[in-house]
């Protein structure tokens, strides 16, 4: 049973610190770390500060909840090799796709070829040729999509989906243009661009996708070419996952560094977030969002108690895998449930406490981020903690 009561005594005698990042959207977008707009991941300052403090070149780092893949970057550009977890498909995708080195020349070879396949289709489509073929989802799969997409852009994204899906030959330059493709779904649907929770923006002008796509493979393709010259050579892994249960994939005592960003209690509701673009991805959203770690709304007292129920599994496997020297470092946010704030690093510090964990320090810091319109209450989170865990 999970419980935020830790003795003030000893809660004053743990160590601790604050980092103060205050880096722009802009300056934290660096290299592959722009490539496609994932909300709720945590910034590359967090990964850098702790692979540099408790890790040594060459070693093995664990990020159990990878998303997008932040920390897996941060790791090969520093000589640490990664394992990446993570359950939602389009994180994967991100991840493999960021991490992966690919030969500017091999991408503009077949750049040049998809965007001359596509530009004659668009041009067909608007001459209303009927004999251009079109990968559009169902509307059995997604029953909404005249409300999130103009029918200008639903054909244009079909005629994209559809030369995409057919790249065939090698993996890594089919998801590099799949998930260009994902990441200018937003842009060019109807939804406000910067919000978290996608909501209809009733007066925005949706961006024409073929205009979308060039800037993006671009600006994609430069950015691959500085990550190829800074990244060192050492193995990033990429699995689709559960975190809470590793055995298939990682072995005990293996890892040497654990950072886990699991998701913050009450902060959004993270699957519907992704969900146009899932549906356009055919990445199998409801499959997604039946297996996922839920955090909201954590005024349901049945979830809060199983979101903490399976923040123990995990910290479980975490315990396996970390070796006897390693550290495990948990990022993770306060909430606030009917007014009333919660402070779930407590309560995660009593769960890692009970498998064997040794707290060892506290760092915290301050977000800086725009929450924007229908972003969750800022209020929510005040503070961000870096949990730091040893091995008692």
């Amino acid at each position: 049973m999970w419980s935020i009561h830790i003795p003030e005594e000893d809660y004053i005698r743990i160590p601790k610190e604050e980092w103060d990042i205050r880096d722009t959207i802009s300056e934290l977008s660096y290299l592959t770390h722009n490539f496609l707009r994932y909300y709720g991941k945590y910034i590359p300052p967090i990964a850098t500060n702790l692979i540099k403090r408790y890790t040594k070149s060459q070693e093995i780092i664990l990020d159990n909840f990878s998303g997008c893949g932040t920390g897996l970057v941060e790791a090969k550009l520093h000589g640490r090799h990664a394992i990446g977890v993570e359950i939602n498909p389009l994180g994967v995708l991100a991840s493999k796709v960021k991490t992966t080195l690919i030969k500017p020349q091999r991408l503009v070879i077949v750049y040049k070829e998809l965007l001359q396949k596509v530009s004659q289709d668009v041009a067909k489509l608007e001459k209303k040729n009927n004999e251009v073929r079109l990968s559009i989802p169902s509307k059995e799969d997604f029953p909404s999509i005249a409300k999130w997409f103009k029918q200008k852009q639903i054909d244009q994204l079909g005629v994209l989906r559809h030369h995409v899906f057919e790249l065939d030959g090698d993996s890594a330059l089919r998801d590099f243009f799949m998930l260009a493709f994902g990441a200018i779904i937003r842009r060019c649907s109807n939804a406000y661009d910067g919000e978290v929770r996608p909501h209809v923006n009733k007066d925005k002008k949706p961006r024409p996708v073929l205009a979308a796509f060039k800037d993006k493979v671009t600006d994609m393709i430069d950015r691959m070419q500085e990550f190829s010259k800074a990244s060192k050579e050492v193995f990033t892994k990429v699995f689709h996952h559960d975190s809470r249960d590793l055995h298939k994939i990682i072995e005990d005592d293996s890892i040497d560094l654990i950072i886990s960003h699991p998701p913050y209690l009450n902060a959004f509701d993270y699957a519907p977030v992704f969900k146009p673009t899932m549906h356009w991805m055919d990445l199998k959203y409801l499959t997604t969002r039946k297996e996922e770690i839920r955090a909201w709304p954590a005024t349901n007292e049945k979830l809060v108690n199983k979101y903490f129920s399976d923040l123990d599994i995990c910290l479980t496997e975490m315990y396996r895998v970390m070796k006897t020297n390693g550290k495990c470092c948990v990022v993770i946010g306060d909430c606030t449930i009917r007014k009333k704030p919660l402070a779930t690093h407590k309560a995660i510090i009593n769960l890692a406490t009970d498998k064997g964990f040794k707290i060892e320090r506290i760092i915290s810091r301050k977000p800086w981020y725009t929450t924007g319109r229908y972003s969750y209450d800022p209020r929510s989170l005040k503070k961000e903690y870096i949990l730091v865990f040893g091995l008692n």
